[in-house]
């Protein structure tokens, strides 16, 4: 049987099948289809505001560090050292310029390239071409931060599709949201009246949801 047909058995129009949630077949073909392979939605631009700033995430079992560099490119590394594979960062969230892992002490830049590493004179005295690994592909909408394992495939953008509206939606609403916040801070500092204040909080959401 197929894929497609497994799934149709699986899958009625008023439930689906607990098998669904458990079989380790269907999940390593989830990994395979879904996670390794299309935009993944990973975090928010505001997790990594300054420069330094880094969280750690998964996509699908990988697990992945967001970085801002010095630069303000966003990145998205495995959080293992090409070495030996051991992880190279411990925290769930901070701001650092670079990762040392612990075992052996190789050390990297936050853009993921290798900086530093012990016993220089046993690698040839030779720099060493062994940056930390990377999501291949990194793009963010209205701040939202996808990636991508796939090295070739739909934009973003393309791949969002009729999603992309509701984005834009959630943007509108999060502007609003911050004019109308701006506003009962002034209504506050000037003890301004509280009814026209109120009306003109509705007219903001008016104009956020219209279209």
């Amino acid at each position: 049987m197929t894929s497609a047909g497994r799934y149709d058995v699986l899958i009625k129009r008023d439930k689906v099948h607990g098998s669904l949630y458990t079989d380790p077949a269907i999940f390593a073909e989830e990994l395979r289809k879904i996670w390794y392979r299309t935009w993944v939605f990973v975090g928010h631009e505001s997790e990594v505001a300054q420069p330094g700033d880094y969280v750690r995430k998964r996509l699908g079992l990988q697990d992945v560090i967001m970085t801002r560099d010095r630069g303000g490119q966003l990145h998205l590394l495995l959080n293992r050292c090409a070495h030996r594979g051991n992880q190279v960062c411990d925290d769930a969230k901070g701001n650092s310029s670079a990762f040392r892992c612990p075992y052996h002490g190789w050390t990297y830049r936050n853009n993921g390239e290798l900086v530093g590493f012990p016993f220089f004179k046993g690698y040839g005295q030779r720099k060493l071409d062994l940056a930390l690994g990377r999501v291949p592909r990194v793009d963010s909408y209205h701040g939202f931060v996808f990636g991508s394992f796939a090295t070739e495939g739909p934009a973003l953008l393309e791949h969002l599709g009729a999603a992309a509206g509701e984005i834009d939606r959630l943007a509108r609403l999060a502007e609003a949201s911050e004019r109308i916040n701006a506003a009962a801070r002034d209504a506050e500092i000037y003890n301004l009246e509280r009814k026209p204040f109120v009306f003109g909080v509705f007219g903001l959401l008016a104009e956020a949801t219209r279209g």
